[in-house]
Order: C-alpha cells, then structure tokens, then sequence
C-alpha cells in the first residue's frame, strides 16, 4: 500500500510537469519560431528538519536543490523537480530535458529549440544530448589550465587591458573563440567562447561558454547567454520573494514536491 501511494504521488509530479509544456503549447497563438529552454539549479535552504534536506557546503547550509525550467522568451515554467540538497547541478538535467523536447516536438514537430544554463550543467552528457537531439546550446563553462594557458598564449587579458586604458578606463570586453578545444571526455572539439572583461576599477574578469551555436563570440556571450539574467532569474525571483516558493516546510519529500508544482502552478 505504502509503494502504491508513493508511486501515485511520483506519477502526480510527472503529470504537472507535464501540463506546464501542455500549457505553454496552448497558450501560443501559433508555432513560435523558436523556443528556448533555460535550465536553472537553486538553492532551497530548510529550516527544519525535512526529508532529503542536506548540508551544502558551497551554499553553506541545509537545504534542497530543485531544478527549474523555463522558456526562455516567455519566462513561462517548462518544468520543476525537487532534489536533494547536495546532488550536483546536473542531476537528472538530461532526463528532464528529454521529456520536454519531446514533449515540445509531438506537438510542433520542426520547432527548433535553444537551450541555456551555467556551467554546473555543462557536463558532457547533456552537450552530447543536445547535439544528438539537434539542439542549440550555450552552457556556461568552468574554466581550467588548458583554457587559462590559451588565453595567456593570446595575449587576450593584456590586449584587453589596452583597449581598456586607450577608452578612458571604462568597462570594456573582449570576446574570443577556440574552435579546436577538446576535453578528455568529448568525442571531439567543441566551440568554446571566452570573454575578458576589464571592470572600471581594472580588475580582470574572464569567463568561458560551450556552444554549437554560429555566428560572433560577442553575439553569443551578450545576446543570447546572459540573457539568463531576465530568465529564468527574474521568475525565479518572483517565485521566491512574491509566492514564497521556499517555504517547503513539509517532513516528506515528495509531500514538499508538491508544494513546490503548488508554487509553480500559481506563478503560471
């Protein structure tokens, strides 16, 4: 009795989930030219003592971590999975991205689809994923020895800085692309674009993506990636400060899945 209940409660989940890419496809007057899909880890903190609740020592506190996903142009919910509090940030990403694009693709069979997240969701699985799948991506990417000696072979940093000091000491970028990079577990090279900043104060900033994405390194980083900053940050934001998306004060697990599709279902 005990499985069955909690198989129904898990078979609730995955239904709402569901009905989030149900709704937005009928909501659409008619097919969108694209559809981007923003995939965002975040934290939960827990004040309590709830099942699944863990000590994260990055965050520096008890909590979980729920995967949301949004669509990119609309800030509409795609989809919202609660995990435990100390799983990666890709955990279960691939699976939740799969029912969606196919879930998306019974209904508009063409629709091409773009896909963003940070680097915690750029593991090798998910850019293998996307390009089996023909999708378009961009994912944030951490950077490492290979990529710090690139970019110092370049020059990149000390041409950056005298673009910088020659206008006026303003903020300034500088945005590069290694076609040729190719980590241990790819099957081969993949596209990485890199941006060097020099703030108003001098001080450096450098930051890489991964995408299969064409077209200018600028363009990329500026016009399509960091527009994660208006989504999914903001209706994250507004789930959280404006519908107390966190308060998931339940003992059971799946009990606080439910409130957190509550959540999601109230904001859409």
């Amino acid at each position: 009795m005990l499985f069955e209940v909690r198989h129904a409660q898990i078979e609730r989940i995955k239904g709402l989930n569901e009905f989030l890419v149900d709704a937005f496809v009928r909501t659409r007057q008619a097919q969108p030219t694209r559809v981007i899909i923003d995939l965002d880890p975040t934290d939960d903190p827990a004040h309590g003592q709830q099942q699944l609740t863990l000590w994260s020592g990055y965050y520096e506190q008890n909590q979980y971590f729920p995967m949301m996903i949004f669509e990119g142009l609309t800030g509409m919910p795609l989809g919202a999975w609660l995990r435990p509090g100390t799983v990666s940030a890709s955990c279960g990403a691939v699976d939740m991205l799969r029912q969606i694009v196919e879930h998306l693709r019974r209904y508009w069979p063409n629709i091409e689809i773009y896909v963003r997240g940070d680097n915690g969701l750029a593991v090798p699985a998910m850019s293998d994923y996307c390009e089996a799948a023909s999708l378009i991506y961009a994912f944030g990417y951490a950077t490492n020895k290979v990529l710090q000696r690139r970019v110092q072979e370049l020059e990149l940093e000390e041409h950056t800085r005298l673009l910088w000091w020659m206008a006026g000491r303003r903020e300034f970028q500088l945005f590069h692309s290694f076609t040729d990079y190719q980590a241990g577990s790819w099957p081969g090279p993949r596209r990485i674009v890199t941006k060097v900043e020099i703030t108003k104060t001098g001080g450096s900033n450098i930051r890489h993506g991964v995408t299969n994405m064409s077209g200018l390194a600028a363009d990329i980083y500026r016009e399509f990636y960091t527009q994660r900053g208006n989504v999914p940050e903001r209706p994250l934001g507004e789930l959280k400060n404006g519908l107390m998306m966190d308060r998931l004060s339940s003992h059971r697990f799946l009990a606080n899945s439910q409130k957190l599709m509550t959540h999601v279902l109230a904001y859409l």
